[in-house]
């Protein structure tokens, strides 16, 4: 798995196939028969079109400690909790179905104090403007935005451009790379390749 994600630089955990099996909670649909490459086929996936992406709210988070929260018709809302890192969310990726037993401190709900909220600012976070973006766009373009954010990241965490530099050279990626519709998977791969070239 390590030899493949460097090989190819690509974050293992989006794109194996139990990275699907997350999909299907939220109303995607696969046929495990018939494979594109290492992904089962796509039936249907949770989001059908713009108006879907609507129905998605953003919240700023401080603490870290809450790493999913959803709604029901009802008005009740479920929230999964956790330490502040991506331990448990890969971990279980890895696993699902099963929940492996976690050799982590489990969250302290009685110490690990409040929990705030808020809207987020997209002059603070341009990055999530960009998202938002390309998820209406469609087609390859959110591929080009992982590429390219994955490659700045990569940039900034070496000390080879500053922090507000990363959104920028994400923009410049989606505004050069042209988006394919109905991408094949090699169609996605090279989106991903052009968007950090674009990128540097």
């Amino acid at each position: 798995m390590l030899k493949w994600q460097n090989t190819y630089d690509w974050d293992y955990v989006k794109l194996q196939p139990r990275a699907s099996y997350y999909e299907e909670a939220w109303g995607g649909q696969f046929d495990y028969n018939d494979y594109e490459g290492v992904l089962p086929k796509v039936v249907k996936g949770p989001i059908g079109g713009v108006a879907d992406l609507e129905k998605i709210t953003v919240l700023v988070h401080p603490q870290s400690l809450v790493h999913s929260l959803v709604q029901f018709t009802d008005g009740s809302q479920l929230a999964q909790l956790g330490t502040p890192d991506m331990n448990l969310p890969i971990r279980y990726a890895m696993t699902y179905p099963h929940r492996a037993e976690s050799p982590d401190k489990p969250l302290d709900l009685l110490t690990c104090g409040a929990l705030t909220f808020a809207e987020p600012d997209e002059r603070a976070f341009p990055c999530l403007r960009l998202a938002r973006y390309a998820a209406a766009v469609g087609g390859t373009a959110c591929a080009i935005l992982n590429g390219a954010n994955e490659a700045a990241v990569g940039m900034f965490l070496r000390g080879e451009i500053g922090f507000n530099d990363i959104s920028r050279r994400v923009e410049r990626a989606l505004e050069r790379v042209s988006v394919q519709y109905q991408p094949s998977l090699a169609d996605i791969l090279e989106a991903d390749k052009a968007a950090r070239r674009a990128a540097l």
